[in-house]
């Protein structure tokens, strides 16, 4: 009877562990990420960021090429983020019109990689790729 609740322990156990999510770190990254950011201005500043399948979000900070793990993203939001940009044509995307400010979204995956940028003026870009900037940005204004 022993023998039993030892091999059921051990196999639920070996469960929990097999289900736990991969940690990324700053020099090994997912395949699949969002990348985004602003910059431009006066000073020319700009804001990094990345966001990994698995929710990790990460500020990288190009002067220093440094990257700093920041809260992770709740995995619901981030699957929404990572399906909004899947599922969106990409004819709204790869858009190259940046501005004295400009902002940014790539989308990157083993199978493609297509950047948006914008800010000059009269530039329209898909109100849907607007939407999932700001929600983006809202993600790291949380952190």
């Amino acid at each position: 009877m022993n023998k039993y609740i030892l091999l059921l322990s051990c196999s639920c156990l070996l469960g929990f562990l097999s289900c736990k999510t991969k940690k990324y770190t700053p020099t090994e990254l997912s395949e699949t990420r969002i990348q985004f950011g602003n910059g431009g201005g006066f000073v020319g500043a700009q804001n990094a960021y990345l966001l990994l399948d698995n929710g990790q979000l990460f500020q990288h900070d190009i002067r220093q090429d440094s990257m700093q793990a920041l809260e992770p993203v709740r995995r619901k939001t981030c699957k929404t983020l990572f399906k909004t940009l899947e599922e969106m044509d990409d004819s709204k995307m790869g858009i190259d019109q940046p501005g004295n400010r400009y902002f940014y979204i790539e989308y990157i995956t083993p199978e493609k990689q297509i950047k948006t940028t914008w800010g000059s003026n009269g530039v329209q870009v898909d109100s849907l790729l607007k939407a999932t900037y700001l929600q983006l940005m809202e993600q790291v204004a949380k952190k």
